[in-house]
C-alpha cells in the first residue's frame, strides 16, 4: 500500500473491525493485521513491536519468539516513551530532516507495549500528524475486557474515525483562523448532537472569542458573545470541564453557563479548556446543543482529539501574532537555553565571543604609533687622514673613551723623513751656490739661488707639517663610534678619508622612521615612550620636537619619515650614540577594533583596488 495514497476508509474499517475483536489472547493474526494497517496510516516503512521480557523490552514476534531491539531505539527513548506517550529518536529538527527516525507510542495494554514507527525523511514533514494517527489507534489493541454494548463501541469508534477525518482538515490549514474555522465547523459536521461551536483563546486573564461555527465574520461586542466569553472564561478560570445542566456540577460554578443556556434557549451546553505542551490553559471549546443532550462517549472523542489539536492551534497563532510578542516569545526561549544547563562549553565559548565583541566594539584602547628608533647626537666629529698613506699605529678602536689629545691612530712616516733628508741636501746647495755668487759680486746667479734655497725650504717646511700631523690626536673628550683598529691597522689611507667618528655622551636625543600610513597621527609635542632593544622593560619619556617634512624610502617596507624627539630626563651613563629600540607616540584612544585592525584592513582595501 503505498503512503502517499492512502485508502483512509478502508483503513478505517478495519480499525472497527480490529475494535470488535476479543484480545483475551495475544492472537498473531490479531496483530499482524494491527500493525500492517498501523504502517499504512502512519506512513512508514517499518514498524515494530516491542513488549517486555524478564524486565528487558524486546521486538515482540509471538509469544514464544523474541527479536533484540535496533541500536536507535535506546533505553532513554523507551523511557521517555513510557513517561510521555511517545518519543522521537531525533534529538533536534535538523537531525529529524538528515536521516531516517524512529518513533514510539505507548499502546493502552496490559502489560504495556510500545508501538515503534521507522520513518524515511521524505516524510518526516508530516511527523505531528503522524504521532496524532498513532496516538487516535493506540487504544484499538486494548486487552480490558469490552462491557460496552455492540452499539455503544460502533457509535464510539465512529466518533473517533470522523475525528481523525478533523483532525486532517485542521492539520491542513496554514493560519490560525482558517484552522479555527475548519475546527469549529468539522465538529459541528461531524458531530450530530453538537449544532454550535465556539473557540476562545486567553489573553491575559480574559476569554476572546476567535471562531464560531457557521459564521465566517462576527461582532465582537454583541451581547451573545460576552455570554459565550463569560461561560468559557467560568471553565478557564476552573480550569475544568462543565456540563450543563447536569446534577453533578454545583450550582455556584456555573452562574455563566445557566445565563448562556437560558439566552440561546439550549437544550445542553459542554465546555472544557484546552491546555498546551506546558499544562496552562490556553483555550477554551464550548459545545451547545439545541434538542438533545450530548452523549458521554462524543464528549470523550471531542475532548481528545482537540487536546491533540491544541499544539498546531497554539504553533499558527504565535505566526498570527503581533513581531513584539513574536520576539518577546524568541527571546524568551534564547534566555531559556542561554539559562538552563544544556551546551555548557558552548555557552561558555559563545560568552567570551560575546564579550569580546562587546568590547571591541564599545571600549576604547591607547592609539600608539610604533616606530624604530636611534639614538643620535650633534656633538660628533669625523677624524681623517691628513696626507696620503698608510697607517702604521692605531691606538683607539670602536666603542673607546678618549681623552682631549690622546693620540688615536698615528701615520707610517718614514718616506716623509728620506724626502726631508734629500731637500734638507738640496736647501745645502742652494745656500753654497748663494754664498759663490755673493763672492763672484754675480748678483743674477745670487738671485737665482737664493730664489730655489726659498723653494727648497718651502718644500721642506711643508713636509714637516705633514710630519707633525702623523700623529692623530681626539679632538676633545669623547667616545670612539665609528672605526674600528682591525680594519685600520696598516690600512693605505689618502688624503681626507675618514678615519674615526667621535661623539660626545651629551645632547643625546631620538630619531624614530614612523611609516607614512601613521605619520598623520603624530604631531609636534606628541609624547611616548621608548625602550631599548636590549632593556625592553625599561621604558623612557619622550616629546616629539621636529618633523622631517621630506620622506625616504630605506626599503620595500614602503616610506617612512623622521620624526625627532628629546627625553625629559638626563642621559644615563650607559647611553651610547647609534642604540636602537622601539619608541611608541601617544596619539589619543580608539575603539579596540579600531586599534586592533585598522592597519590590516587599509591593506585588505589597498588589495581589492581592481
Amino acid at each position: 500500500m503505498s503512503h502517499n495514497h492512502v485508502d483512509v476508509k478502508a483503513l478505517i474499517a478495519d480499525f472497527r473491525d480490529l475494535r470488535q475483536m476479543t484480545a483475551d489472547q495475544l492472537d498473531p493474526s490479531f496483530w499482524q493485521i494491527f500493525l500492517s494497517r498501523a504502517q499504512a496510516l502512519c506512513l512508514a516503512d517499518q514498524v515494530l513491536l516491542l513488549a517486555q521480557s524478564h524486565q528487558e523490552w524486546q521486538v515482540w514476534l509471538n509469544e514464544h519468539e523474541q527479536a533484540s531491539l535496533p541500536p536507535a531505539i535506546t533505553p532513554e527513548l523507551i523511557a521517555r516513551c513510557e513517561k510521555n506517550g511517545y518519543a522521537v529518536s531525533a534529538s533536534n529538527a535538523q537531525q529529524a530532516q538528515a536521516q531516517p527516525l524512529w518513533v514510539l507510542v505507548s499502546l493502552v495494554t496490559t502489560p504495556q507495549k510500545l508501538l515503534a514507527f521507522y520513518i524515511q525523511p521524505s516524510n518526516q514533514h508530516r511527523l505531528s500528524e503522524i504521532l496524532l494517527r498513532a496516538q487516535l489507534i493506540a487504544d484499538v489493541p486494548s486487552l480490558k475486557p469490552i462491557t460496552r454494548g455492540t452499539e455503544q463501541t460502533a457509535q464510539a469508534d465512529a466518533n473517533v474515525m470522523s475525528m481523525l477525518k478533523l483532525l486532517i482538515e485542521v492539520y491542513q490549514a496554514k493560519h490560525f483562523d482558517a484552522a479555527v474555522y475548519a475546527l469549529v465547523n468539522g465538529i459541528v459536521s461531524y458531530a450530530n448532537e453538537v449544532e454550535q461551536v465556539v473557540l476562545s483563546w486567553q489573553e491575559g486573564e480574559y476569554s476572546r472569542v476567535k471562531g464560531l461555527s457557521h459564521f465566517d465574520r462576527f461582532e465582537k461586542k454583541t451581547e451573545t458573545i460576552k455570554f459565550f466569553e463569560a461561560a468559557l472564561e467560568e471553565s478557564a478560570d476552573q480550569q475544568m470541564a462543565i456540563l450543563w445542566p447536569d446534577a453533578s456540577s454545583p450550582a455556584a460554578m456555573t452562574l455563566a453557563h445557566r445565563q448562556l443556556k437560558s439566552h440561546l434557549d439550549a437544550q445542553q451546553i459542554y465546555s472544557f479548556p484546552l491546555y498546551d505542551a506546558k499544562g496552562e490553559v490556553v483555550a477554551c471549546l464550548g459545545l451547545i446543543s439545541y434538542h438533545q443532550p450530548f452523549s458521554p462517549l462524543l464528549l470523550e472523542a471531542i475532548t481528545f482529539v482537540t487536546s491533540l489539536l491544541i499544539e498546531r492551534l497554539v504553533v499558527l497563532k504565535q505566526k498570527k501574532d503581533f513581531w513584539w510578542l513574536r520576539a518577546t516569545r524568541v527571546s524568551r526561549k534564547f534566555l531559556a537555553v542561554a539559562l538552563g544547563r544544556d551546551f555548557v562549553w558552548t555557552k561558555v565559548i559563545t560568552l567570551v565571543l560575546l564579550s569580546f565583541i562587546i568590547w571591541g566594539t564599545f571600549f576604547q584602547l591607547p592609539h600608539r604609533v610604533s616606530a624604530v628608533s636611534q639614538l643620535v647626537t650633534d656633538s660628533s666629529q669625523l677624524i681623517s687622514a691628513p696626507f696620503d698613506g698608510y697607517l702604521d699605529e692605531v691606538y683607539a678602536t670602536l666603542g673607546d673613551n678618549v681623552t682631549e689629545g690622546q693620540v688615536l691612530t698615528r701615520l707610517n712616516t718614514q718616506e716623509l723623513m728620506l724626502q726631508a733628508a734629500e731637500l734638507q741636501a738640496e736647501l745645502q746647495r742652494a745656500q753654497a751656490e748663494v754664498d759663490r755668487a755673493r763672492a763672484s759680486f754675480n748678483l743674477i746667479e745670487q738671485e737665482i739661488a737664493q730664489a730655489r734655497m726659498r723653494q727648497v725650504s718651502a718644500r721642506l717646511e711643508r713636509l714637516q707639517f705633514y710630519l707633525d700631523q702623523a700623529a692623530i690626536p681626539a679632538p676633545f673628550e669623547s667616545i670612539v663610534v665609528e672605526g674600528e683598529r682591525k680594519d685600520l691597522m696598516g690600512l693605505p689611507v689618502r688624503k681626507g678619508q675618514v678615519l674615526y667618528r667621535l661623539a660626545r655622551i651629551e645632547g643625546l636625543y631620538l630619531v624614530m622612521q614612523v611609516a607614512q600610513e601613521d605619520i598623520d597621527y603624530v604631531h609636534l609635542g606628541s609624547r611616548g615612550q621608548f625602550a631599548f632593544i636590549s632593556q625592553p622593560s625599561v621604558r623612557y619619556d619622550f616629546t616629539v620636537t621636529q618633523i622631517v617634512p621630506m620622506a625616504k624610502v630605506p626599503g620595500p617596507q614602503g616610506a617612512v619619515f623622521e620624526v625627532k624627539a628629546v627625553f625629559d630626563r638626563e642621559p644615563e651613563f650607559w647611553w651610547r650614540p647609534g642604540m636602537t629600540g622601539v619608541g611608541k607616540v601617544d596619539v589619543g584612544h580608539a575603539r579596540a577594533f579600531w586599534v586592533m585592525g585598522h592597519k590590516f584592513f587599509n591593506r585588505i582595501r589597498m588589495w581589492l583596488w581592481w
